[in-house]
């Protein structure tokens, strides 16, 4: 059942997918790969000047998982 008030959040059947979203982490490993797991696609490292790793993921649908392969 839908609740509206003050205490429940909005709530929407159709999820809105996100594109081109851009992850920066400072890890003090060396990263082999980056993929993601829900959709299990190999992301490219985006060169950063302050040693960050950062990946694009162009489009996450509901969920997605990124996961970071060091070496």
């Amino acid at each position: 059942p839908m609740r509206s008030g003050s205490g429940h959040p909005a709530y929407y059947e159709d999820p809105i997918p996100l594109t081109d979203v851009k992850i920066s982490v400072n890890l003090p490993l060396k990263v082999k790969s980056v993929r993601t797991l829900v959709a299990g696609s190999e992301l490219r490292l985006i060169d950063s000047a302050d040693k960050r790793i950062e990946v694009l993921v162009p489009r996450i649908q509901t969920n997605e998982v990124v996961c970071f392969e060091c070496a």
